[in-house]
């Protein structure tokens, strides 16, 4: 009777051992449907920041090659004088890349480079569309000395003449340079100069010196010695009766001499 269990045992024995380690027992069947449906699984954020991050790399290659984005020829408005071409050579822009393009670095470059324009604004819009909107300095005199000319604005600001300026009232220096383009002269000596040429419409040129600052030349051939000063106006009132009594008393004068007007004299 014994010898006919021991067989029965060693066999459940051995069914024991093939439930234990068989390999297709060793994982359950729900835990490798949940296993592929992982592998199966799309990671969505990662696909799609791949794909921005593809086409930001895309994109920035064609902005940075294609000629679509190249600044060619900026617009220019409100020039009258000065030339279109160097105001385009002068803003620094021409074949620049939209994305260099900095208009207040522009508008710095082309003002010192181009004393005669008074403003200029830079306006840049994609893919490469520039404008330059620029407004001129007026003259208000000429500055001469020997063959040296610059125009004087009513800033005070030099700037070279260009083009075909109107009839200008012109200050001759003796012995005092012209200012350098783009600086000004003394704001007490242009402040005399706008004084007599508004109160002396019919004198065209003036000459000017050092010793006695603003002189003029009357129609009766002498010359007239008004100086530079806050008091022109009056300088001026005391020359026209100044010269009404000698034109009266029939004196014709070597020079008149305003300069200090409580005290005015002139010499035979």
């Amino acid at each position: 009777m014994r010898r006919r269990g021991r067989p029965a045992r060693r066999a459940a024995y051995r069914r024991y051992d093939l439930v234990a380690f068989s390999p297709i027992r060793s994982a359950p069947p729900r835990t490798r449907e949940l296993r592929q449906a992982a592998v199966r699984e799309i990671n969505w954020p990662r696909v799609v920041s791949g794909a921005i991050l593809l086409g930001v790399m895309v994109a920035s290659i064609w902005i940075g090659s294609s000629d679509l984005f190249y600044i060619r020829a900026p617009q220019i408005t409100g020039n009258v004088r000065v030339p279109e071409q160097a105001i385009v050579t002068a803003s620094g822009m021409a074949g620049l890349h939209i994305l260099w393009a900095n208009a207040r670095d522009a508008e710095a470059g082309l003002m010192r480079a181009a004393p005669q324009l008074e403003s200029a604004q830079v306006t840049c819009e994609l893919p490469a569309n520039c404008s330059i909107a620029v407004r001129e300095r007026q003259p208000l005199f000429a500055w001469r000395w020997g063959q040296a000319v610059v125009w004087i604005d009513r800033a005070g600001v030099a700037f070279p003449p260009q083009g075909e300026g109107p009839d200008l009232l012109t200050v001759e220096s003796i012995n005092v340079p012209t200012p350098a383009p783009g600086q000004s002269i003394d704001p007490k000596l242009m402040a005399s100069i706008v004084t007599v040429a508004t109160e002396l419409p019919e004198v065209r040129q003036y000459r000017y010196t050092a010793e006695r600052g603003l002189e003029f030349q009357d129609e009766r051939g002498y010359p007239v010695y008004l100086g530079v000063g806050t008091n022109m106006s009056d300088r001026v009132v005391v020359w026209r009766a100044l010269c009404d009594d000698l034109a009266r008393r029939e004196i014709a004068p070597a020079f008149v001499d305003v300069r200090f007007p409580l005290a005015p004299y002139y010499a035979r």
